[in-house]
Order: structure tokens, then C-alpha cells, then sequence
């Protein structure tokens, strides 16, 4: 972006008396570098990790089917998200526990 363009920009936030400064600050920043900068959230703020099957597979070094059999056993946890006909997943304190326990 050239630099004019930038300070066209910044003239007229300074000139709406609605953005604060820091949002100011943000604004700018984003359109020199592109990219939003949000924090990550932690695992405990997030809720329950929920893991992809294949991701479950690969960390157990097994088939996708054989996680499927897991589950039906009882020995992970599988969910199964709303409004979804086919999505599932496994919870990762599930995981843990039956990583824990062999």
C-alpha cells in the first residue's frame, strides 16, 4: 500500500469520533500486514477438545475403522455433531485416558 493511501486512511479514522484508539490501531495494522492477530484460545476456555478420527487413528497408529471399533466398545468416546448426518468425532480426554491406561 503506499504510504499516501495510509495516511488518507488514518485522517479519516482519526476523523470518526465512533472508533477507539486501539481499534484505530488494529485497523491500520491490519491493512499493512493482512492478517488478523487473535489470540489463541486455551484448551479449558474452548470446551472439550473434540479429535478428528483419522487424527485419532494416526496418534494410535491404527485404521480409522479400528477407532470406529473402539468406540463401539466403549473405549473412546465418539461424538457426534448437531444437524450433521455423517461428521464425528472423538473427545481427547477419552483419547488421553485410553492412552493413559496402555
Amino acid at each position: 500500500m503506499l504510504e499516501n493511501s495510509l495516511q488518507v486512511i488514518r485522517v479519516v479514522l482519526a476523523g470518526d469520533p465512533t472508533i477507539t484508539a486501539p481499534a484505530r490501531r488494529e485497523l491500520l495494522r491490519l491493512l499493512v500486514n493482512g492478517k488478523p492477530q487473535t489470540p489463541e484460545p486455551a484448551a479449558d476456555d474452548a470446551g472439550p477438545r473434540i479429535l478428528r478420527r483419522a487424527e485419532v487413528a494416526r496418534r494410535l497408529g491404527r485404521t480409522v475403522r479400528s477407532v470406529d471399533e473402539l468406540a463401539a466398545q466403549g473405549i473412546l468416546t465418539k461424538v457426534k455433531f448437531a444437524n450433521r448426518k455423517r461428521s464425528a468425532g472423538i473427545l481427547g480426554s477419552s483419547l488421553s485416558a485410553a492412552l493413559s491406561v496402555s
